[in-house]
């Protein structure tokens, strides 16, 4: 369950630097192609 599309502008602040520079990486590792969920973080 995510922080959901009302809440994005939160998610920084709650997962830090750190965490989303890992939620970007796995999404390139898991989607290099950004076909899942497009226009999303990750």
């Amino acid at each position: 369950h995510g922080v959901g599309a009302d809440h994005k502008e939160y998610l920084p602040a709650e997962k830090g630097d750190l965490g989303m520079e890992l939620l970007r990486g796995a999404g390139c590792i898991l989607d290099p192609a950004e076909m899942m969920n497009p226009g999303k973080l990750f």
